[in-house]
């Protein structure tokens, strides 16, 4: 929202932002330093502003919240924005008007091409690295912290044993606090771990509101980076995310062969990791989420497992204890891919390429079913649906040209 304010595609003003929730009508300020303020307080996001709005109506009901349900002085949110990428060249210009689909985890949507153009920019692939050598420690205490730093099986595919999450209903406590997860995210996740035959890992970014106590994971930043360059590399990313108003939120990584249950080692990492970010008077949580893409066929599923977790610590007769935790989230379904998400695939995709452990896609995967085939199969189930006709055609026409 800071964005769109300084780049003056949204006015601050008085009572200019409205959600209509089973026939309820709520107003909203919004405020110069991008912030949403309704009954005394303070909100980071519309979907924070909008999740406890709809909570004092329904809050047994779980429903993601988007854009496209909250207007602007009349008109959608969502197509806001949809000028502010045009603008910026986030989003390619198209004759066609966007079309109006709302971006919610129960109307699933995805338009890479179809309606709007998508401009082949060439990509970057010098801040792009080999995942082999595990990262530095972010040293920055204003970007939080030693993401991913310490997994010890980066760029193997060797299967440590593996823990099993609890849930806070199954040891009496309330969910500390909301996740919410950008459907963007999970496919460009699931098109990195296709990437090499070894364990791959990247940066979540998004904001948290301390109000509701929401989590957004808003965009993926894939690490692809040898060891002596990751200092470098890891500046590179702590610009990117800064520029595009998000923070640090946590981390993924990729079980190439087995469940997407953390290790002992990811735990460790985790309580680290959650540690650093949690410490300071603006501390903020941290989640893990571990991709399994079955490379190997030893599992059943075709589509790539996503879960994740987070570390519980507590002390017994003065030992402290950790407890891994499974995390639960939705998924907001976007409406289109983001450039950000085309310019990333393609980066990757240069990257891996002609590197020992890459993936051959043209080999048999199980069943007479290829490794293309699979991924193809898999980046649908994270995008189900598409507004136009033959926009999955396309964005599998891209995903072709990128893996040949």
């Amino acid at each position: 929202m800071l964005a769109l304010v300084n780049d003056r595609t949204l006015e601050p003003g008085e009572r200019v932002l409205t959600f209509d929730y089973m026939g309820q009508r709520y107003e909203a300020d919004l405020l110069a330093d991008g912030m949403i303020f309704w009954n005394d307080e303070k909100y980071s996001s519309p979907y924070a502003w909008a999740s406890q709005c709809k909570n004092l109506v329904n809050p047994d009901h779980k429903t993601g919240i988007g854009w496209g349900h909250i207007r602007y002085k009349g008109i959608k949110l969502s197509q806001y924005k949809n000028i502010y990428m045009k603008k910026h060249h986030m989003l390619a210009d198209s004759d066609e008007e966007v079309p109006e689909v709302p971006s919610t985890h129960e109307e699933n949507s995805i338009n890479p091409k179809k309606g709007r153009k998508r401009k082949q920019h060439a990509a970057d692939v010098s801040s792009f690295r080999s995942k082999e050598e595990p990262l530095a420690v972010m040293e920055s205490t204003s970007f939080a912290t030693s993401m991913p730093a310490t997994s010890a099986l980066a760029g193997t595919v060797q299967t440590p044993p593996l823990l099993h999450c609890s849930t806070t209903e199954s040891i009496g406590i309330q969910e500390l606090f909301a996740v919410s997860v950008m459907s963007n995210v999970l496919l460009l996740m699931d098109f990195h771990s296709h990437m090499t035959q070894g364990e791959v890992m990247g940066y979540l970014g998004g904001t948290y509101d301390s109000n509701t106590k929401v989590l957004e994971v808003l965009q993926a930043f894939p690490c692809v980076c040898e060891a002596h360059q990751s200092a470098k590399w890891e500046q590179e990313i702590q610009a990117s995310m800064l520029s595009r108003g998000l923070r640090l939120v946590g981390w993924y990584h990729s079980h190439p062969a087995s469940e997407p249950r953390p290790s002992e080692n990811d735990v460790i990492c985790q309580q680290k990791y959650q540690e650093t970010m949690m410490s300071g008077e603006n501390g903020i949580p941290c989640i893990a989420l571990i991709t399994s893409p079955n490379l190997h066929g030893k599992l059943a599923s075709t589509q790539t497992l996503i879960k994740g977790f987070w570390v519980l610590s507590f002390d017994v007769e003065t030992v402290a204890k950790v407890l891994p935790m499974e995390l639960s989230f939705t998924t907001t379904w976007e409406q289109y891919l983001t450039q950000d998400v085309v310019d990333e695939m393609g980066a990757l995709a240069a990257r891996y390429k002609n590197r020992p452990n890459a993936m051959d896609f043209k080999a048999i995967w199980k069943d007479g079913c290829t490794l293309l085939t699979k991924l193809k199969t898999s980046l649908s189930a994270v995008q189900p649906h598409f507004p136009q006709e033959n926009s999955n055609e396309t964005f599998m026409g891209y995903v072709d040209q990128l893996v040949q």
